[in-house]
């Protein structure tokens, strides 16, 4: 694949060359034509130890003349807008295994399939970590440790339409507003993961109108209802909660 079949946002991003593969008088070259930036950072990588895992920091050059460049790196040195003295980097990840990413049935999402098999505890930190620096949406990542897996439509299922959000709060017959809480912890349905796991399974527009359809302890008249942890905790009372 050449510069020109890269995603169209890999545009910017800073190409390099491999030193190895270059004889000395072209390394030379390579070092006379870096900026004096791209200069200091090439010195920081030479000055690395290498080490036996193939991968020698100095075995590489940040290029200054895209033509003759033989690799993209994660770095984009020019972000419009961005914050003085803070780099910014796309994933550019090299895998040892088999990969595939599969169109949605919504425009422009995906589903990526990685063929590496690891225990749950491992899997968890890694979803964890991806909604942290904002590559999952935190809700998704909620939901899937909630459930303790993490899933997608099958190629060609269509998502359906979206159900109506009831309004936020409710009232009682007086006219006070209702605290729609789990009787134990005092807990809102959006601060549970397992309604935020319905709320994505079944298509609901919040945790809360989630809570409200499929909770079958939720008590109408006063908002009250248990959450699964604090309804093992409480015994496992029947009916609605009091």
């Amino acid at each position: 694949m050449s510069a020109a079949e890269l995603p169209a946002f890999m545009a910017g991003h800073q190409k390099m060359r491999f030193l190895r593969e270059l004889s000395e008088g072209q390394r030379r070259t390579e070092y006379n034509n870096l900026s004096p930036e791209l200069l200091e950072r090439q010195d920081e990588l030479d000055a690395m130890n290498t080490d036996d895992s193939g991968y020698d920091t100095d075995d590489v050059v940040v290029a200054a003349d895209d033509e003759k460049a033989d690799g993209i790196t994660s770095w984009m040195p020019e972000v419009p807008g961005s914050v003085p003295d803070v780099e910014f980097h796309r994933p550019v990840l090299d895998l040892d295994f088999d990969a595939a990413l599969v169109p949605s049935s919504t425009e422009g999402h995906w589903h990526l399939y990685l063929d590496a098999l690891m225990p749950w505890d491992d899997y968890a930190k890694l979803l964890t970590v991806m909604a942290e620096v904002g590559i999952l949406e935190q809700g998704y990542v909620d939901a899937s440790l909630a459930r303790g897996y993490s899933s997608a439509r099958l190629p060609g299922v269509m998502r359906p339409a979206p159900r109506k959000v009831r309004p936020g709060r409710r009232a009682d017959v007086a006219g006070n507003l209702l605290e729609e809480r789990c009787n134990g912890c005092k807990l809102e349905a959006h601060q549970l993961p397992e309604y935020a796991a319905i709320a994505l399974d079944e298509d609901y527009g919040s945790s809360l109108e989630a809570m409200r359809r499929e909770e079958g302890t939720y008590n109408r008249e006063n908002g009250h209802f248990w959450c699964n942890s604090c309804y093992i905790k409480a015994g496992m009372p029947l009916g609605v909660a009091l």
